[in-house]
């Protein structure tokens, strides 16, 4: 409650709106989500991308297993890095295409 008292005094000068206007209304107007729901979309980001637990809201389940790993951290010092030994270049996937134009000269 104290947050929707917060963001209530700064929601009406932005819109220009009358004090006496409701915030949910305000809200609408100007595509901010309301507070509560933004709460509970963080805690189901921290509980399924941090702590890799399956959550459900409000009869949709978020399993981490369909969400994106983070990359694991780099285990070899950035001084020791090369990039020879990292890319291949053997062979070229995709040779380079040849346009052919035809020029007349009047």
């Amino acid at each position: 409650m104290l947050l929707n008292s917060i963001q209530r005094k700064f929601i009406p000068n932005i819109t220009g709106a009358y004090s006496t206007t409701p915030t949910a209304a305000l809200q609408v107007i100007e595509g901010i989500t309301p507070l509560h729901i933004r709460d509970q979309m963080e805690s189901i980001l921290i509980r399924v991308g941090r702590l890799r637990r399956d959550c459900n809201w409000e009869g949709s389940s978020f399993l981490y297993q369909d969400f994106q790993q983070p990359n694991p951290p780099l285990i070899m010092h950035p001084a020791n890095f090369d990039l020879e030994d990292r890319v291949s270049i053997l062979s070229d996937p995709h040779p380079t295409a040849r346009l052919f134009t035809q020029t007349v000269h009047i």
